[in-house]
């Protein structure tokens, strides 16, 4: 009896061995990679920096956005160490509408804005510890870091408020499932003023990843777990708010700062009193160019063997309201075509077939292939973006596919649409009249719909189409500042 209770353990024992032998092993490995950063990051002093910072932060003016992992990587009682950490960190601040504002975005694979709370919900320090205590934790089945920091672009800094800074603190456990959109998306919110720090806990989250997101190397944090989170308190928040500001920070051990890119003083004297006063003011963020900010290669499909000239004709004035948008005006924005060729019919003489073969002449035409729609969207996603066409790896990629009539093989251009969609491509599909049902244009267009769907219900709107994509295409942002 005891022999077999023992050959029945052995091989739990094993893979308990062998779990620890392996989490042993990615331990050392992560430990010899820090020793390698530690020449370019400084790891957190956990000893040194264990307490809360004190109030009032210099009587900086911010608009401050937490993005917080909510994936199932990490367990429910860490994601409650995260919102813990958010909740004590901005006691430190003086939140109000005019002063220092506060949002928090949690995301997994995707978005979650239920769970979430944008800039101008709260107004007080209590209702935003209150409403960061209540998130709930949504153990998402992917880490899109990239969706998260795209919503930032279309959503919490849509119309970015004057005179402050602007401060977005990222918090992960592991690498985005798209880091190139990753870093796109950062990039431009670099571009247009904000500054970005990056927390990585734990193992799985790598220097690459956090690189690409963070503004600076000194905005760069790595954490062995979320108890960890608590010890950083003191050096992000000497980030956020520089000693020179203040005397709050005197008793803390050295830690270079981040240089505020945008912030200048001047030294102005009221009427009433003889005493300077230091006024901190804040140039109007620089909106770069759609291209700069954030590149596009963009392919056209359309299918010329069905086009008559009418077709041809509003087509073309679909790509031309594309190309003069000032947004296409800059380098970064690339366009091209992809489109059905002719099929190759040859020639057959009187001789090739006589009495005695003339019922195989219909064979002819047997090797006659004309592309359809999934053909032309399945080049799309194989060889449409390739660096061959003069494709770009960094730059987004988009198709606009333009249909005139309901394709024959609609299921399997759904199929091809949807295999495109999940390589990354962002579509466009636009109907060029009534013969083409929404219900297929929405199959085939990215999300969300109502801005990469486009129905032409008479001739006049066919000029709206361009400017309606580049609309969609450049970020909001861009677009209402020059408005």
């Amino acid at each position: 009896m005891a022999n077999n209770v023992i050959w029945l353990l052995m091989p739990m024992l094993f893979m308990w061995a062998k779990g620890n032998i392996f989490n042993d092993y990615i331990r050392q490995a992560y430990r010899d990679e820090a020793r390698i950063e530690d020449n370019i990051i400084p790891r957190t002093n956990l000893n040194e920096l264990s307490s809360l910072l004190t109030k009032g932060c210099g009587g900086i003016d911010a608009d401050i956005v937490f993005v917080l992992d909510n994936s199932a990587s990490i367990w429910a009682p860490d994601f409650k160490k995260q919102t813990a950490f958010v909740r004590d960190f901005v006691s430190v601040f003086n939140i109000g509408p005019k002063s220092v504002r506060v949002a928090v975005i949690t995301f997994g694979d995707r978005v979650y804005s239920r769970h979430s709370f944008l800039l101008w919900k709260y107004k007080n320090e209590k209702d935003v510890k209150s409403a960061v205590m209540d998130i709930p934790y949504m153990a998402g089945v992917q880490t899109r870091t990239d969706k998260a920091l795209e919503y930032l672009k279309k959503v919490v800094f849509r119309k970015m408020r004057k005179g402050v800074e602007h401060i977005v603190i990222v918090m992960t456990d592991g690498d985005s499932l798209y880091p190139m959109r990753t870093h796109r998306s950062a990039r431009y919110l670099k571009h247009i003023g904000v500054t970005l720090y990056a927390i990585g806990v734990g193992f799985s989250v790598s220097l690459k990843e956090l690189k690409s997101i963070a503004s600076s190397a000194e905005g760069i944090f790595r954490v062995d777990n979320f108890d960890a989170l608590q010890n950083i308190k003191k050096q992000l928040g000497v980030q956020i708010c520089p000693a020179s500001s203040g005397n709050e920070f005197d008793e803390l051990p050295k830690v270079t700062t981040v240089k505020q890119k945008v912030t200048t003083t001047t030294t102005t004297r009221r009427p009433t009193t003889t005493i300077p006063t230091t006024v901190p003011t804040t140039p109007v963020p620089t909106i770069p160019p759609c291209g700069l900010a954030d590149p596009a290669d963009i392919n056209f499909v359309c299918d010329a063997v069905q086009m008559d000239a009418a077709t041809n004709r509003d087509v073309k004035e679909i790509v031309k309201g594309l190309v003069m948008t000032e947004e296409m005006q800059h380098e970064g924005m690339q366009v091209a075509l992809i489109t059905s060729e002719c099929p190759e019919l040859p020639s057959v003489p009187f001789s090739e077939y006589q009495s005695d073969n003339v019922t195989k002449f219909p064979e002819v035409f047997d090797d006659v292939h004309y592309q359809t729609y999934g053909d032309l969207i399945e080049i799309l996603e194989n060889d449409g973006f390739s660096e061959s066409r003069g494709g770009r790896e960094s730059a987004r990629h988009v198709g606009v596919v333009i249909l005139s009539q309901e394709p024959d093989d609609a299921e399997d251009v759904i199929i091809k649409a949807d295999k495109a969609k999940r390589s990354g491509v962002e579509l466009f599909a636009v109907g060029l009249n009534k013969k083409v049902r929404r219900m297929v244009l929405e199959q085939i267009a990215s999300e969300p719909k109502r801005d990469h769907v486009i129905m032409i219900g008479s001739r006049g709107e066919v000029a709206e189409v361009g400017p309606r994509i580049a609309k969609t295409l450049c970020p909001r942002a861009r677009l209402e500042f020059l408005n």
